[in-house]
């Protein structure tokens, strides 16, 4: 029991150790992005047209804002425990950050790679992976599939000869099913079940 107790301990203390900086590398939808800590000011730089970031981190959301070459606006991320990942709304000048996506994983998690062939109840899909961009092909109407894996969640696009709209897939821990979740447009992935199973 006290070899039990003693471990615990010890895993709490690593993950509060991993927990006490955001800085590292992340790949993000706008390209390659480094964040550097000090304090809770934050400061970095991404490959999309010399792009800065610069604010203020309070817990796990960072408020600042965004400049490159051809525009500046404001970001809000909100990271998760480990600040392995974060998902992020961006605005133009003074707009409050609520409508454009921006998602990053830290480095480490790249490992994770969904690339394969699935069966899905639409059909057969393969995935191919590069970074934690995804894209795919399904035998329905000729579908594509397109996104972002952020961990282990999928997040993107799909279209069709006939239609498209929005993804949600959630892959298990071993990386060979995952849960999905779709909608028509611009509607949020919540009523259609899109699930399918590595072959």
């Amino acid at each position: 029991m006290k070899k039990l107790f003693t471990t615990i301990l010890l895993l709490m203390f690593l993950k509060l150790c991993v927990a006490q900086s955001i800085s590292g590398t992340y790949q993000t939808a706008w390209g390659e992005m480094t964040l550097h800590q000090s304090g809770n000011q934050i400061t970095g730089t991404y490959k999309h047209n010399n792009g800065q970031i610069k604010g203020t981190l309070d817990g796990t959301t960072l408020t600042g804002t965004w400049t490159q070459n051809n525009g500046k606006g404001r970001i809000i991320f909100e990271f998760n425990d480990e600040f392995t990942s974060f998902s992020g709304k961006w605005s133009y000048n003074d707009a409050e950050p609520t409508s454009g996506q921006w998602n990053g994983t830290k480095e480490v998690l790249i490992k994770v790679n969904v690339s394969g062939d699935y069966s899905t109840k639409w059909g057969d899909m393969t995935l191919s992976q590069s970074g934690n961009q995804v894209t795919g092909s399904y035998k329905l109407n000729n579908g594509k599939i397109s996104g972002t894996l952020t961990g282990k969640v999928l997040t993107g696009t799909w279209t069709q000869t006939n239609a498209k709209g929005r993804i949600r897939f959630e892959f298990n821990d071993d990386l060979s099913s995952f849960t999905g979740k779709w909608s028509y447009n611009d509607a949020e992935p919540t009523s259609g079940d899109w699930d399918g199973k590595k072959k």
